[in-house]
């Protein structure tokens, strides 16, 4: 868990809202991973390629998790180039996140 001096004012909002959020929208952001990172993958990789996507989001009294685990299982590019379109699906699938969390904020201001 990062601490929450290492994290930005954005992030630190971001994480208010994921702690007050009902269930059913914590959901919805798994959902909204799982379709970021195909709707990635399936551009980036050719049609042969193979990958696995386990997703899961859990809420404690210190905060909430979302944890992806995303594992390439057949890629015809070198090693290097899949951990990068790795990396940038994640990335895609942050900003995705947070677009989401952006449109919440302004829907209910």
């Amino acid at each position: 868990m990062v601490s929450e001096d290492s994290i930005s004012q954005r992030d630190k909002e971001y994480l208010v809202m994921l702690r007050n959020m009902p269930l059913e929208k914590l959901e919805e952001i798994l959902l909204v991973v799982e379709r970021s990172i195909k709707e990635y993958l399936d551009e980036k990789l050719t049609r042969r390629g193979e990958y696995t996507i386990i997703a899961s989001i859990s809420r404690s009294n210190s905060g909430v998790d979302l944890v992806v685990d995303l594992q390439l299982d057949y890629c015809i590019t070198p090693r290097e180039k899949c951990s990068d379109i790795v990396s940038s699906a994640l990335s895609y699938a942050r900003r995705r996140v947070e677009e989401y969390l952006e449109n919440l904020s302004v829907r209910n201001t």
